[in-house]
């Protein structure tokens, strides 16, 4: 009685050939229909609740000293400390420059935080973005070659040495 060898480099089984192939086949393709406005709808949802946490919840945040200014003063080293060269800007200490009610102007510092962080974050997600379907094919094909190219040969049957 012999038996097959376990697959090894090279042998691939019909399940795991079945399941790459409809791996490839959903990652592939692109949201479409209901699936492109729930990925909105998680976006705006996303992008309320992080306005309202920085405009809306900020007017709730201690006035108490952080962490550092306050070990700092704990150990007498807080007089010490200069403005640095953005101390005048106008974000400096969590408010907004030229608003008087120090509620509404940390509120407001908040939602312009948050609006250069969506800036930021969309202008690093449009950089690596998916590519045209015909380059990343393309890139895709050449990719595959080299790797068939450099691949370890298919192992051979044993023999088990048994009639």
């Amino acid at each position: 009685m012999s038996s097959a060898p376990p697959p090894g480099p090279g042998l691939t089984t019909s399940a795991s050939a079945s399941a790459s192939a409809t791996s490839a086949r959903t990652t592939s393709t692109r949201f479409t229909g209901v699936h492109a406005v729930r990925g909105w709808v998680l976006w705006l949802a996303g992008l309320v609740a992080a306005l309202f946490v920085a405009g809306g919840i900020s007017f709730y945040a201690s006035s108490s000293p952080d962490g550092l200014e306050w070990v700092a003063e704990e150990i007498g080293f807080a007089e010490t400390a200069g403005d640095h060269a953005l101390g005048g800007g106008p974000l400096a200490d969590y408010q907004v420059a030229g608003v008087e009610q120090e509620r509404l102007a940390g509120g407001l510092a908040g939602v312009a935080g948050t609006a250069v962080v969506l800036v930021l974050a969309t202008g690093l997600a449009w950089a690596m973005r998916r590519r045209p379907p015909a380059l990343a094919a393309t890139a895709g094909a050449a990719a595959t070659a080299g790797a068939a190219a450099t691949a370890a040969p298919a192992a051979a049957p044993r023999e088990t040495g048994t009639p």
